[in-house]
């Protein structure tokens, strides 16, 4: 008899094959204390360690470096960072030192410490970067237990389920033979699910249950669009899903086809298709797809796991290579979005908001304390030479901010040139519209900025008052709530009427559906993950805005979201 489970689908596609379950991703630790005479030991024993699953995921990346997209290398720098750097080793060593831990014990009271200051954290994306700790020291504390995953055989096609995955191991597991995964936690900004949708596995995220009701060996389908996952099918069920995976292997060799063809609709409305990036790896990627430039690159990941700021000149080599990597296309760069008690690299006496989504963060900070500003902006700006760049400023909520930031970059602007340091005369400047404050008075914005962009995930969240990652309120976070939209479509219209571009960024525009709702609102510009670029452009050229307009336009009074799937439905209807 069938079972059937649900959650969230994070990365489309259909999966078959046999469940391999993972249960102690996170090793369990008991709290010990080594015996006298034992110190040295100790030390070297958890330095080995690290050393050992550095040499490791070294040999991994070398492997796999020209197989599998360049996006998700990063993954593997952002681990072996932290294995480097004593920001996570001295205080391990510390605890041995003065607690006379066992290393297994420091690292896991380590981790918990590291864990509490992310959870603090309200941007989910950032919030995610918890995952890095606990997967770098899952690995150490495997290395030290001795007990390493079991591989499979070569021939075996597997679906894995566990808690999470770390982004090396979901790698790993493909090339071992994973055909689909399915976690019990994590959403759709979870490393495991950015590598899944790189990398093209089938994913699901929040399947509570399934490490309960499904066993080592059964067969499952999992439907990584749906969120279904079905166990023991029957054999109806298994030729249905196996007509669909053909169905998507064709289409996945006919998207390739599209990479060098124009954002261009059939009745010939030019859409200029960007991409969302976070390190000069995933522009080359993005690129490689036909990205016709950056729409966002995230600058806090420079502040990351660091105990102190980054330089102007270490600011200044990675602006240039991303510029580089694009090869003459524009890169919009926003400046820092970060806030006191995420990073260590802000000074220790700022105090920690307690609200951070509603406290000192992105421009606020940024204008309060300009000796963390300015290196940023002089970074950006110096970099202007080697290629087009925006700046994009985040967390804007009303036009002081913006002529505060304004004023701030011409000075440091003339400074340059004083020096005799060279900048590009034109430098575009925008703002981030994600407050609902700055969505509704975006009309006093345009006098004063060359560009608006639109941030969908956060503006989502705080027009309708829910955590897009709180499982409890999942059933209110919706995108196309006709509020959310209303802000969407009014700030394309004061766009349009000041002949302002309005570039959207977020998850929004990634969904071929959606994509198509948003064009038929009046969109022209989109940035969306590198990995969505073909299904998207494919939705461009496949879309006649005259003939969707009206159609779209009703999506505004949708009271339901079946009345808005309906819409969007009949929306696809024209192709």
């Amino acid at each position: 008899m069938s079972l059937m489970l649900n959650g969230t689908g994070v990365s489309r596609g259909i999966a078959i094959g046999r469940v391999r379950l993972l249960h102690e991703i996170q090793p369990r630790v008991v709290a010990s204390h080594i015996r006298p005479g034992e110190l040295n030991q100790e030390i070297k024993r958890v330095t080995s360690a690290m050393h050992a699953v550095i040499t490791e995921l070294r040999e991994l990346e070398s492997k796999l470096k020209n197989k599998v997209p360049a996006e998700i290398m990063a993954f593997f720098d952002s681990h072996l960072l932290m294995l480097e750097d004593q920001t996570l080793s001295q205080p391990v060593i510390e605890l041995i030192r003065k607690n006379q831990y066992v290393s297994e014990w420091a690292l896991a009271v380590h981790r918990d410490n590291l864990v509490a200051m992310f959870a603090n954290i309200e941007d989910p994306y950032l919030r995610q970067r918890a995952e890095d700790v606990e997967n770098v020291i899952a690995k150490v504390l495997h290395e030290l237990s001795g007990n390493k995953q079991s591989k499979a055989k070569p021939d075996d096609e597997y679906v894995v389920v566990t808690q999470n995955l770390a982004p090396a191991d979901v790698i790993e597991h493909q090339h071992d033979g994973m055909r689909g995964l399915v976690c019990t936690h994590g959403g759709k900004m979870s490393h495991a699910a950015i590598v899944a949708r790189s990398l093209r596995i089938p994913a699901i995220t929040g399947a509570h249950p399934a490490l309960d009701l499904l066993h080592e060996g059964d067969e499952v389908i999992v439907d990584g669009a749906t969120g279904m996952v079905v166990a023991s099918p029957d054999a109806r069920s298994l030729e249905h899903y196996r007509r669909v995976q053909r169905s998507e292997r064709k289409r996945t060799r006919e998207l390739k086809a599209l990479r060098d063809k124009p954002a261009r609709t059939r009745d010939n409305v030019q859409i200029e298709l960007l991409a969302n990036v976070d390190t000069p790896a995933d522009a080359t990627e993005a690129r490689r797809l036909g990205a016709e430039g950056i729409g966002l690159f995230r600058s806090e990941a420079l502040y990351l796991n660091r105990d102190d700021l980054p330089d102007e000149r270490e600011q200044l080599g990675i602006y240039r290579r991303l510029l580089r990597s694009m090869h003459g296309r524009p890169v919009t760069l926003r400046t820092m979005d970060i806030w006191p008690g995420m990073s260590h690299g802000l000074p220790q006496h700022l105090p920690v908001p307690e609200h951070p989504a509603l406290g000192l963060r992105g421009i606020r900070l940024c204008l309060t304390h300009p000796e963390i500003f300015e290196p940023q902006l002089r970074a950006m700006l110096r970099a202007s030479t080697t290629g087009p760049i925006r700046i994009l400023l985040p967390m804007i909520s009303n036009v002081t901010e913006v002529l505060a930031a304004r004023t701030m970059i011409e000075r440091i602007r003339r400074e340059l040139i004083d020096s005799k340091r060279d900048v590009a005369p034109d430098i575009q400047v925008g703002v981030l519209i994600e407050v609902p404050a700055a969505a509704l008075i975006s009309r006093m914005f345009v006098p004063h900025v060359d560009f608006l962009a639109i941030g969908t995930n956060d503006l989502v969240q705080y027009t309708l008052a829910v955590d897009r990652e709180d499982d409890e309120v999942q059933y209110l976070y919706d995108p196309l709530h006709p509020a959310v939209l209303q802000l969407i479509s009014d700030v394309i219209a004061t766009g349009k009427r000041a002949d302002k571009p309005v570039i959207l960024c977020g998850e929004l525009a990634s969904d071929p559906r959606v994509c198509r709702l948003l064009l038929g609102l009046g969109l022209r510009h989109l940035s969306v993950h590198p990995s969505s670029l073909l299904e998207v452009k494919d939705a461009i050229l496949r879309t006649d805005i005259s003939k969707i307009a009206s159609r779209a336009r009703k999506a505004l009074g949708c009271e339901s979201r079946g009345r808005m799937e309906r819409l969007l439905d009949r929306l696809i209807d024209h192709d």
